[in-house]
């Protein structure tokens, strides 16, 4: 999982670092690895991206730090890293189960997974990227432990993370950090087969009524459809069910889709984002592909990879062969950043009313 830090925050201890995880994130991990990227050292040092995974079995550890050197972490061109392990148990040198007391041990390397974090920095090293901290906790909580790997004197208890300023920052923007994967997960599972079946026929129906799907004035009608619902989410309003399928109707047209994508940047983004989410546990297929790329383009241009990634994971389960899907998902699981993203959509959006305009023969006021 990927993210990028936008807020302006003073990060600088072990301690504050790790309260600050799971907003990087946007949940709280479990069981995980996290790499920290830092840039630019020599001038204003700043966090790049949060790299999370599973922990790997102890028979895969070099196998997994050679494809995070050449996968994920090669395009951020870091200058160095903060290496992070959650795990409220693990193995030392992948042999001895510890307990939480054994593990707060003052040696080092009996703390969980030792083996793992030697690993990764030797590989690091390698590739000429410094590790400013590795870093153990068995969970990221107020007052749970915390301990470096290479410094026996190097310990201490995290601060709640919800009183930390980074989550003060974010709460501003209004963005969520949540317990845990799963809760994400509940955002984009489908609501149920009965209000999908419900809206596959409403949707058919639609399609039925229209003589022309792609006709010019259908095309003005779609997008006005989109635009005014983003209109009337940024007011406050609620929108009924059958404005719902309207929208999810227009989203069907490709053109209306890559018109869409430019709703991550500006002022309507937040607005935009609520009515994908409106959508997106209703949708059937294959509209629901539609909405989850416009869904997780949306997310990680603010830098939200979490739920990007997860709407994409549904995307994947659900229409493995969704073109702009695949696309999406090989650019976060490259590590490309949210601005690299969103230009590269913006791109997308800009032909995309090129090609309106061409057809409706002047500039769309309803374009979004």
């Amino acid at each position: 999982m990927m993210d990028e830090f936008k807020p302006q925050v003073s990060i600088s201890t072990p301690a504050e670092i790790l309260a600050a995880v799971p907003h990087m994130l946007g949940f709280y991990p479990a069981d995980s690895r996290v790499l920290l990227t830092l840039h630019d050292l020599e001038t204003t040092p700043r966090f790049g991206v949060a790299l999370r995974t599973d922990l790997p079995h102890p028979t895969e550890i070099r196998e997994f730090a050679a494809q995070l050197i050449q996968g994920s972490l090669k395009p951020q061109r870091p200058n160095a890293v903060v290496a992070i392990v959650v795990s409220d148990e693990g193995h030392n040198h992948g042999a001895h189960q510890l307990s939480l007391e054994h593990s707060t041990t003052r040696d080092p390397a009996n703390l969980p997974h030792a083996e793992l974090v030697n690993i990764l920095i030797e590989t690091l090293q390698h590739a000429d990227i410094h590790v400013g901290h590795a870093l153990w906790t068995p969970g990221i909580r107020s007052a749970a432990p915390w301990r470096c790997y290479r410094d026996h004197d190097c310990s201490g208890s995290i601060p709640d993370p919800a009183a930390s300023p980074l989550a003060a920052s974010l709460a501003l923007q209004g963005s969520v950090t949540f317990l845990s994967k799963d809760e994400i997960r509940t955002l984009v599972a489908p609501e149920s087969d009965d209000a999908i079946a419900d809206w596959s026929a409403k949707l058919d129906a639609l399609h039925n009524g229209i003589e022309d799907r792609y006709s010019q004035d259908e095309l003005r009608s779609d997008l006005r459809a989109v635009s005014e619902a983003i209109d009337s989410i940024s007011n406050g309003m609620t929108l009924t069910e059958d404005e719902l399928v309207r929208v999810l109707f227009a989203l069907s047209d490709n053109l209306v889709r890559d018109i869409a994508l430019g709703t991550a940047l500006g002022n309507r983004a937040r607005a935009a984002e609520k009515l994908w989410l409106a959508l997106i546990r209703k949708a059937p297929v294959p509209e629901f592909g539609e909405v989850a790329v416009l869904l997780a383009v949306s997310a990680y241009a603010r830098g939200d990879g979490a739920l990007a990634g997860i709407t994409l994971e549904r995307l994947r389960q659900t229409q493995p062969d969704h073109h702009l899907g695949i696309l999406l998902t090989k650019a976060l699981h490259t590590g490309v950043s949210p601005t690299h993203l969103t230009a590269m959509m913006c791109a997308t959006t800009q032909e995309a009313l090129r090609e309106v305009q061409e057809l409706i023969g002047s500039t769309n006021p309803f374009v979004l």
